[in-house]
Formats: C-alpha cells, structure tokens, sequence
C-alpha cells in the first residue's frame, strides 16, 4: 500500500497548493485547539478567553512545524478558500472571545480591536520564544502559569461579580 512520490501531483497544482491545504488543517487544528481548553472552562468570560489562549499554546507546543507553517501562508494571497476559511475561523473565534469580554465588537471597535490584536500577539510571541528556547519550560504547568502572569500584566483578571452568600 505505498504510495508513490508523485501522488500529491494529483491531488495539487503545485507546492503552494499542498501548502494551503496544511495550512488550512493547521488552522483547523488551532482552532480546534483553542475550542478544547475554552469548552473545558466554566464560569467567567475572561477565564475562557485565557483558555483559549492556552489552547493556542498547546497547538504551538504539540505542532511546531505546522504551527509556523501556518502564519507563512497569508490568507489574503490564498489561492483556495479552505484555507482562507480556516484562517478567518480561527481569528474569530479569538475576536468572538475579546468581544465577550470587552463587550465590543472587534470589528466595529478599533479599540477592541486593539484588545484582540494585543491578545494575539503576546500568546504567539511567548508560543514563539518557547518554540525557539529562548523561554526554557517544557512543564506544561509552568508555561500555563507564565501565560497566565503574562496575559494579566495587560489584562487583569476582573473582580468577581458574583453575589454574597
């Protein structure tokens, strides 16, 4: 049951073809990611958006060649709209996530917009730094409670709001 050297000829046009498809599982494994650890959560919309930033970091750490496949491939110079898709089901679903908690949409908002971009870029850069080692932790524990110490710099934890017993 080999399968020859030139079957994903058949399958794509060319290398950038192959790509997008990779590209656009990765999303969809991101996602899927971000989803997992986000549904694991009950209670408070800001515990959910950190989950699903952990989420992210599960992906970067589980999928570290994917995960940089998949922000080689911009989705705007995507030749198929799977890939396109994906990468915009991903982005929303962290926009979805800011939005609940912010309670402004990121796409009318510039200023929740800002929120989702600055979300975005600390989870990635620290997936980024531990990917590359120059943030030594491979306890999943530990990397957790550093997204955590880090997420909140910029974004504390809002005071609960539940009622007194």
């Amino acid at each position: 049951m080999g399968v020859s050297h030139a079957a994903p000829a058949h399958h794509f046009d060319h290398a950038a073809g192959l790509i997008e498809a990779l590209a656009e599982r990765g999303f969809l494994n991101l996602l899927d990611c971000m989803e997992k650890r986000q549904n694991a959560v009950s209670g408070c919309d800001y515990e959910r958006l950190v989950a699903s930033g952990l989420g992210y970091l599960d992906f970067a750490m589980a999928h570290p060649a994917l995960f940089r496949l998949v922000f080689q491939v911009h989705p705007e110079t995507a030749k198929g709209l799977g890939m396109k898709d994906a990468a915009s089901a991903a982005f929303m679903h962290l926009a979805r996530s800011v939005a609940a908690l912010a309670g402004a949409a990121p796409l009318q908002h510039p200023q929740a917009m800002e929120q989702v971009l600055a979300c975005w870029t600390r989870v990635h850069g620290l997936a980024e730094l531990l990917l590359s080692g120059y943030i030594p932790l491979d306890d999943p524990a530990e990397r957790d409670a550093l997204f955590r110490s880090l997420f909140e710099v910029d974004f504390p934890r809002p005071p609960d709001r539940s009622p007194a017993p």
